[in-house]
């Protein structure tokens, strides 16, 4: 708090008070004791552990720690759901979140708490992104923008809940126990979900792979070849995955010799995300739009249109989200720099729309990436991804604090500046829409398949006006109703399977 001595002050007047602290300067002095009120809430981590004045950046730090969690948890989920499985790592991580989140219900002193809330963060992303791997890799062409967009419904819904439960529970301790509670339900997951069978078939068991697509067959009622025909066309599929890391794991014997060669593995399989340019492209280019549609939304979030990824495919959506974006965060800056008495309800809806399309971009985001990457490095690839966006939800807070305070329009320039980045590199990616998800590294070495430039965007437009208004929808309807999908699985009876 200030230092004033009032009682100086009245005996020397307005005037002279004025001049007397112009050349002393503002004199701060800590407090000893604090008053919260708690009218409003009963308890929090701000009133629990203090942290307000000089211990604020503390509570930036929470935050900030919670981001690094998922940040970590995306590196960490690339690496795990390749070794163990999807499946298994859905189970720990819900075992993770359960134990951690109840725990920091309980943290005796901010330090733990920090320390719970980065873990419970790095499960939460590990569930997330792997159930998320089972849906697009379960999926056909047709239904995989679909389910990806779906998938991410129950997040919205449970920003918007988050409120309600936050005003009927006032104590912070108690809250953490509520949003953690329902993870129990999410224990059902590890029975009721099947592994993915583009892993099951990559890492050689077959018969759970036929086991999985037996069932799904059967429960969509779709027909499927015998048990030996089917294995003879996995045994095929997976003749095109196999990568170098089976063949030299033969042979092994020793633990050390083991992790040494595992640790080999992992770096070729980093090296191989770079081993083309259309894969460098693809890989620098997503890296950049995560990090900007989490870097904006986080930053939106602290300063429903239904979009149709699969009548204009996932790039042609994504270039229109960042457009959409970066124009309404440009003009609220423009407004905030020019016109700053404007009503307040025009920056607020301004900036309601550019969250909007930032939002949608990150549904979109996590089922384009997926597509541009082959089954073996899938989750490698999306974790990295993931994980650059983090650091972009990182910084957002201290764009909005520090340059917040010394530029109020400054924030908002940053995010516009940073969301028609994304746009332009955005328009170097290919188009993923109804194309089976990549298996061989061959797929990238094709040079020039790669479209790019504004010009090339305004073409693919053009394409699908006029492809809309000759009925080419209706056709390719038709076409994908002569594909024979085997419980969703992007499954083509010709001779051979693509998966």
């Amino acid at each position: 708090m200030y230092d004033y001595d009032y009682t100086t002050a009245a005996h020397l007047g307005y005037n002279a008070s004025l001049e007397t602290l112009s050349s002393q300067g503002h004199l701060i002095t800590p407090c000893n004791t604090r008053e919260f009120n708690l009218t409003q809430y009963k308890s929090t981590i701000v009133t629990q552990w203090d942290l307000v004045c000089e211990r604020r950046p503390l509570y930036s730090s929470t935050q900030a720690v919670t981001l690094l969690g998922l940040l970590a948890g995306s590196f960490v989920c690339g690496i795990v759901a390749d070794l163990l499985g999807r499946r298994p790592l859905t189970l720990i991580s819900v075992v993770g979140i359960i134990t951690l989140g109840l725990a920091t219900a309980l943290s005796p002193s901010l330090q733990v708490y920090i320390i719970l809330n980065f873990f419970t963060s790095l499960f939460i992303m590990a569930f997330f992104q792997t159930n998320f791997l089972i849906v697009i890799e379960t999926g056909s062409p047709s239904s995989r923008s679909t389910f990806g967009v779906l998938y991410g419904a129950p997040w919205t819904l449970g920003y918007m809940a988050l409120p309600a439960v936050g005003y009927f529970i006032r104590d912070w301790q108690w809250l953490q126990v509520a949003i953690t509670l329902p993870f129990f339900i999410l224990l059902v997951n590890f029975w009721l979900l099947p592994e993915s069978p583009r892993w099951l078939i990559q890492k050689g068991r077959m018969v759970e792979a036929i086991r999985v697509l037996q069932w799904a067959a059967k429960s969509n009622r779709r027909p499927i070849p015998s048990p030996p025909v089917l294995m003879t066309m996995l045994q095929a599929v997976r003749n095109k995955m196999i990568t170098d890391e089976e063949e030299t794991r033969d042979g092994l014997s020793g633990l050390g010799e083991y992790v040494c060669v595992r640790g080999k593995v992992l770096l070729r399989r980093i090296l191989w995300l770079l081993k083309t340019p259309s894969l460098r492209l693809n890989l620098g280019v997503m890296c950049v739009c995560w990090f900007a549609t989490t870097m904006i939304y986080y930053g939106l979030a602290l300063n429903s249109t239904n979009i149709s990824v699969m009548f204009f495919g996932r790039r042609l959506t994504l270039l229109a989200l960042y457009l959409v974006c970066g124009a309404c965060i440009s003009l609220n800056a423009v407004l905030m720099f020019a016109f700053p008495d404007v009503h307040v309800s025009i920056k607020m809806i301004l900036s309601l729309v550019g969250k909007m399309g930032v939002t949608a971009s990150f549904s979109l985001l996590f089922v384009y990436t997926s597509e541009l990457f082959p089954t073996h490095h899938r989750s490698l690839a999306l974790g990295a991804c993931g994980m650059l966006g983090r650091v972009g939800s990182i910084i957002s807070p201290y764009v909005n604090d520090i340059l917040g305070d010394v530029l109020v329009w400054a924030p908002s320039a940053v995010f516009s500046s940073v969301a028609l980045t994304a746009f332009t590199l955005a328009l170097n990616l290919p188009e993923t829409r109804d194309r089976i998800l990549p298996e061989e590294a061959k797929f990238f070495n094709t040079r020039g398949a790669t479209p790019s430039g504004l010009w090339t965007l305004c073409k693919s437009l053009k394409r699908q006006v006029i492809a809309t208004t000759l009925g080419a929808a209706t056709e390719g309807k038709a076409r994908r109703r002569r594909e024979s999908d085997v419980g969703g699985q992007c499954y083509q009876y010709r001779g051979h399977v693509d998966l």
